[in-house]
Formats: C-alpha cells, structure tokens, sequence
C-alpha cells in the first residue's frame, strides 16, 4: 500500500507521515475532557512506529498498532487499479463529447445519433416554440448581466465625485 500511494498519489513516506499524524479533533476532545480513548486502543504515535517499523523492514512489536495502520491505509480513498476507477467503457465525458475518441469511436457515435434523430416524431420538432434568446446574440445577455453588476461600481463613483466636489466647496 505503501508503494501505491507513492505511485499513484505521488506521495512521499513523510507525507503519510503527516498524514497519520493528523488526528480527529473529537477523539482529541474526548481524550482531554473525559478521559476516553480510542476504540482501538492505539494512539497515533504507535502508530507512526509501527509505520516506521514497516518501512524499515522490520516487524512491529505492536500488533494492534500494526492492525490500525493497516486498516487507515486500507481506507485511503482512490488507492485502486486505474481500471478499477474508469468502469467499463468509455468515460460521461467522452459519450458526450468527441475529444479524444478515435475516428471509428466518433463515426460510431455519429451513426447513433443520426438513427436517434431519425426515429424521432416530427410532431415534436413543430411543436418546440423559439423564443427571445433564439433570436437575439450572445453579448446580449451578456451585456445585461455586467450592467447590472456595474451598477454599484457607478453608484459609488458618482458618491466619491459629490464628496470631491462637496469638499473644494
């Protein structure tokens, strides 16, 4: 596991360190306040020694530190084969977008979309109505939203200018 977080998280063995370090603030509160420990039993400096021996190539004394650790690295998230994390197939993003496809990818896909526009009832292209947006450009709407976003940068320009004005008076 080790060696997965360093090839595929492109993290260093002090890294983890840290990492492990870092414990949750509620066990910490608990530990102060009502003397509660962990369930495990184990803190994170035995822990770090039980990392520290499995780096080493020595076996920890400690086999409950050794079960924790093991347990942590086992629930650090994307540690799994690339194959694993894409699934089968090609990725949401590629179905949609030809970026990156092969040429035989992106035929097939233009043949599918051309049969599913093709089977499509006509009724339902007469019945989509256009509206405004269809027929104004883009910078119009554009346009409206950074006027109304500059609408306090005039007000305040126009306030600094009376209390200039005001002030040579």
């Amino acid at each position: 596991m080790l060696v997965q977080l360093g090839t595929r998280r492109d993290m260093s063995i002090n890294e983890v360190r840290l990492v492990l370090m870092v414990e949750d603030p509620r066990a910490t509160q608990r530990r102060e306040q009502y003397g509660i420990e962990v369930e495990s039993g184990v803190s994170r400096n035995e822990i770090l020694a039980a990392l520290t021996d499995v780096q080493s190539g020595r076996v920890p004394a400690d086999r409950l530190a050794l079960r924790q650790l093991v347990s942590e690295l086992q629930g650090w998230p994307y540690l799994e084969s690339d194959e694993a994390l894409r699934g089968e197939g090609p990725s949401p993003y590629a179905e949609v977008t030809n970026t990156g496809l092969s040429k035989a990818q992106r035929l097939a896909q233009a043949q599918r979309a051309q049969g599913a526009a093709q089977t499509q009832p006509e009724a339902m292209e007469e019945a989509s109505e256009k509206d405004l947006s269809d027929f104004l450009p883009k910078w119009v709407g554009f346009s409206a939203v950074y006027l109304i976003s500059a609408i306090p940068v005039f007000i305040t320009v126009a306030v600094l200018t009376l209390l200039f004005i005001t002030s040579l008076k």
